[in-house]
């Protein structure tokens, strides 16, 4: 009996493990066969990313891959498989904008003040990513430039540890997505 998997390189809970537990039931609806979503997170994505590069093309081992795996090859010059060989591409699961989260106790109501904020208050006021060169980690590092502000980039090794924490209070706000 073969084991489908879908390798997914970030935490449990966070957008993309949400996708791929979507995805990997239908297709169980349609396979009628079990999808084992594997969270192999680490490394901007790269520990899962290689895991998938280097399994034998056999169609049992799925990757959902993320814009950090468009990201990575100019962040990583000496990735250990080649972004473009490795993988053949099936199709589009989700697109999602990105948003600023804002901690309930964080007293900004717009990004307006958040900008005052951050300003009046250099390097104290902190940001939550997914990890480092990752899309949420750029978009506050943009965010930053565009605005002329100081901020502190707090990684995680997904949006679901990250999130938790902004919720909780031990960092400031998250640039998630949407979803």
């Amino acid at each position: 009996e073969s084991r489908d998997a879908l390798v997914v390189g970030y935490t449990p809970g966070g957008t993309a493990d949400m996708l791929a537990r979507a995805v990997g039931a239908k297709f169980k609806e349609s396979w009628g066969q079990a999808v084992i979503v594997e969270n192999r997170p680490g490394a901007a994505t790269n520990i899962g990313t290689e895991i998938v590069a280097k399994s034998p093309p056999d169609g049992y081992t799925l990757f959902l891959g993320t814009v950090a795996n468009v990201i990575n090859p100019s962040l990583y010059p000496k990735l250990p498989y080649d972004s473009v060989k490795a993988f053949k591409p099936v199709g589009v699961v989700a697109l999602f904008p990105n948003v600023v989260l804002v901690n309930s106790n964080f007293s900004v109501q717009n990004v307006s003040d958040l900008i005052s904020a951050a300003k009046k208050a250099k390097d104290s006021v902190t940001y939550a990513s997914s990890g480092i060169g990752s899309a949420q980690h750029l978009a506050g590092a943009l965010f930053e430039s565009a605005t002329g502000v100081d901020m502190v980039h707090v990684p995680y090794k997904g949006g679901g540890p990250a999130l938790n924490d902004v919720i909780g209070g031990q960092v400031l706000l998250f640039f998630g997505n949407l979803a």
